[in-house]
């Protein structure tokens, strides 16, 4: 086998293919199994949009296989759990009085759905930013 040089497997590779003055893609955070990256972007909020909504996504490590994750919060700093079987993250979302809170809410690493919402775990008063989880024992 012919051992493939420096340059060749050292170069970085776009994964993502959205383009535009206002887009944003950022936060990426590798699933335990290294097969999938979670990462937070705009690119669903409209491009006369003054105010840019951030969704979680999620996109295979080969570049493939793209989904949105949130539809109803906007989120960012996503952190997989240590079997990758949920994201928690950083976020917003309106509750019933129009409020919008900004804390940690956790929800199944799959798009979001009537049976997988995003469920807050802190920040109401406060903000809070950053999660991350225990290591499984």
């Amino acid at each position: 086998m012919k051992a493939a040089r420096e340059s060749e497997t050292n170069r970085a590779q776009r994964l993502t293919t959205a383009s535009g003055s206002t887009l944003e893609e950022l936060d990426p955070a590798w699933s335990p199994d290294g097969t999938r990256i979670a990462f937070t972007s705009n690119q669903s909020t409209p491009p006369s949009s003054p105010n840019p909504e951030f969704d979680l996504c999620s996109i295979r490590a080969n570049g493939s296989g793209q989904i949105r994750l949130t539809t109803t919060s906007f989120g960012q700093e996503p952190a997989w759990s240590p079997d990758g079987t949920k994201i928690a993250f950083s976020g917003g979302r309106e509750n019933d009085s129009a409020d919008i809170f900004f804390g940690i809410l956790v929800m199944k690493a799959a798009p979001e759905s009537e049976t997988n919402r995003p469920k807050r775990l802190s920040g109401h008063k406060s903000p809070s930013f950053e999660p991350d989880w225990q290591p499984l024992r």
